[in-house]
């Protein structure tokens, strides 16, 4: 018991270390970009949306052995989609616990993606693993497309699967969050070879946005916000072509469990949902 109590509060520590620097990155970043500092919402409002993005991140660590516990089950036959959740760069499949929780009390038919190899990971394997989870989806439960909702680099595996397949791509609806679509200023720390791709016109980045088929593909919107310190410049959520919305105080982690991103991603699920295809939305 002993043992355990202390990893715990070392993952915290790790965790409020690993939040602290980020947040001290994304403070320079703006600084030194000329642009001011958002101080509307206050103090105590930012330390407490900060702690709401440490709490998230203790989450999904403390939970991510349980990614493993969990083998990938078709969904049974709906009159909705089957919706598929994909996870992050160093996550597991258990970082989307509570998200599939909360879409199948909204009566979505969820399956989460099995957990793919991130660290040293090739993203077109990645693709190809999504791409056999899609068609085991689309076979139990008899529909012809899916919906995918896919948290940071899984945006990118999810783009990757569609040019891959071109014009047989079986996503109807493509929801990313905190995906960073033109790479992160952060990625330049990285050491893995799939992080570095990641950095702003990496290779792999450049092959997805050249004559980038995938808005035409399928209906995609993008959900970020500036107060991701992952994801530098915030800027870079943006997907050219895409439905972007972007949402006011909101950390890279905390998208999974925010009620505000949950009840947009709902919306942008819905059959009556109106995607702006080639514009910007602005939720504070």
């Amino acid at each position: 018991m002993f043992l355990l109590a202390a990893f715990l509060w070392a993952l915290a520590a790790f965790v409020l270390a690993w939040e602290l620097l980020a947040y001290a990155i994304r403070f320079y970043e703006v600084a030194s970009s000329g642009e001011k500092p958002d101080v509307r919402r206050g103090l105590l409002n930012t330390v407490g949306l900060f702690l709401f993005e440490c709490a998230s991140f203790y989450a999904i660590l403390v939970t991510g052995p349980l990614g493993f516990l969990w083998p990938f089950r078709p969904p049974a036959k709906s009159s909705r989609p089957p919706l598929l959740l994909v996870h992050g760069y160093f996550l597991t499949r258990a970082s989307l616990l509570v998200l599939a929780w909360r879409l199948r009390r909204e009566g979505f038919p969820v399956v989460i993606a099995a957990n793919y190899k991130t660290v040293r990971g090739e993203i077109h394997e990645m693709a190809r693993r999504l791409g056999r989870e899609i068609d085991a989806a689309l076979a139990a439960s008899g529909h012809d497309r899916v919906h995918v909702v896919a948290h940071s680099l899984g945006g990118l595996v999810a783009r990757t699967y569609l040019r891959d397949r071109g014009g047989d791509a079986r996503i109807e609806r493509l929801v990313t969050l905190g995906t960073p679509h033109q790479g992160t200023k952060v990625a330049v720390f990285a050491f893995d070879p799939l992080a570095r791709e990641l950095r702003p016109g990496s290779r792999l980045l450049n092959e997805l946005g050249r004559e980038d088929p995938v808005p035409s593909l399928t209906e995609v919107t993008s959900i970020f916000s500036p107060f991701d310190a992952l994801v530098l410049p915030p800027r870079n959520a943006y997907y050219r072509g895409a439905g972007n919305i972007e949402i006011e105080g909101v950390g890279h982690h905390a998208l999974l469990f925010s009620p505000k991103v949950f009840r947009l991603l709902v919306e942008s699920l819905s059959d009556d949902a109106a995607v702006p295809i080639a514009g910007k939305a602005s939720l504070s």
